[in-house]
């Protein structure tokens, strides 16, 4: 959910037809390359598409770090490896975490409230939020596929202006639905590590 520059991709959500689209820049080169091929860059789109349906204020900031948080969490899981967009970057560009291999990476420390993001909205804060599925992942306790699927279930049982607090208390409720609870432990103690409740 960028600005739809040559540099971005952008979702848009549907408008009075319901029709929602993609759009996706080229990359310039010298920012990014590889957008329209880069098949994380259209998984992470399509996750926006799952969480509009239900995340629809994106004037909160806690919102906006859900749905980046959330987008790069759900691709994440799909390809089970922690970086996101392997083939956009480009060298001695400035817009990836790994410089020629990771836009985003959920291998990191971040909290939600880390003081190196000023900001109350970034796209680094909320790497805060999909590093917890990847902490998640990598206990070995649960396969990506069935974590996945849990993260959808607990989509479904967000509101609006959804916080990263609302994302743990619903995968908390989509643990106990699916699985009696046999994850409540990890999960709990995962956010508390990243101050996402």
């Amino acid at each position: 959910m960028a600005d739809g520059g040559e540099n971005a991709g952008l979702y848009i959500p549907g408008g009075e037809d319901g029709m929602a689209s993609i759009h996706l820049g080229r990359g310039d080169g010298k920012v990014m390359q590889n957008l329209e091929t880069d098949a994380d860059v259209v998984s992470h789109l399509l996750a926006h598409f799952i969480l509009f349906r239900r995340v629809t204020d994106l004037s909160s900031h806690d919102a906006m770090i859900v749905h980046e948080g959330l987008a790069d969490g759900l691709t994440i899981l799909r390809n089970d490896d922690p970086c996101v967009a392997h083939t956009i970057c480009v060298a001695g560009g400035r817009s990836c975490v790994e410089e020629q291999r990771c836009l985003r990476s959920a291998a990191n420390d971040y909290t939600l409230d880390d003081p190196r993001w000023p900001a109350p909205f970034s796209a680094a804060r909320s790497q805060a939020l999909s590093g917890w599925p990847w902490d998640l992942r990598r206990s070995g306790q649960v396969e990506p596929v069935d974590l996945a699927r849990l993260v959808v279930a607990a989509i479904a049982e967000l509101g609006a202006a959804a916080a990263p607090k609302d994302v743990v208390a619903a995968l908390r409720h989509a643990d106990q639905v699916a699985t009696g609870g046999k994850l409540d432990a990890l999960i709990t103690a995962a956010a508390a590590a990243r101050h996402l409740d």
